[in-house]
């Protein structure tokens, strides 16, 4: 439903990205750096929203359905949306992909990373979506370790975990690009491969 309320006075302009005063109180907001780790204190990152009357995420998903595993990391849902938040009222000030969206449903990339490293021989592995020529939302790994990965076993971890992500092409790739802070390159994958 709606979080915020907007009202437009040409008299007293909001800014870019104004999305208007927060009026519900049964909504958490929080913020989060891009590997959805919390940023306690934070008005600014990568947004996400708890129900705080506990319903949510559970009327989204089946019951017993790991929250975490469908995109609700501590029963949070995220967007995929970078948010600032001055007092009451929150901007919209850009977008992240480390988020896919199946059927409606968003998946954290990062769980969907922590699922295949778990169950395949990778040394390093990265996710990332990409827009199809139909304008879906695909999945996209890449991987380096001993040898390739076949589709059919990544895929087999996907329906496990997440039901509905299909991938839509991985790559085995001798070394990844890396950070200087030793951390994979997402930026720099995306600019090859998307």
């Amino acid at each position: 439903g709606a979080l915020c309320l907007a009202r437009f006075d040409p008299a007293s302009p909001h800014g870019e990205g104004y999305l208007g005063e927060i009026f519900r109180s049964d909504i958490e907001i929080a913020f989060f750096d891009e590997a959805l780790r919390p940023l306690p204190g934070a008005s600014e990152g990568v947004v996400g929203f708890r129900s705080l009357r506990g319903d949510a995420p559970g009327t989204y998903l089946k019951s017993g359905a790991d929250a975490a595993q469908k995109g609700f990391p501590g029963g949070y849902f995220f967007p995929g949306d970078v948010m600032r938040r001055v007092g009451n009222h929150l901007y919209l000030i850009g977008r992240i992909k480390n988020i896919i969206n199946v059927g409606g449903n968003k998946i954290a990339l990062e769980a969907v990373q922590v699922a295949l490293e778990a169950a395949l021989n990778v040394d390093a592995l990265a996710c990332l979506a990409r827009t199809d020529a139909m304008g879906l939302e695909e999945l996209l790994v890449v991987h380096t370790g001993p040898e390739p990965i076949a589709p059919l076993a990544a895929q087999a971890v996907l329906d496990q975990h997440f039901p509905g992500l299909h991938l839509g092409r991985i790559l085995h790739r001798e070394a990844l690009p890396v950070t200087a802070g030793g951390k994979v390159d997402l930026n720099a994958l995306r600019s090859e491969l998307l």
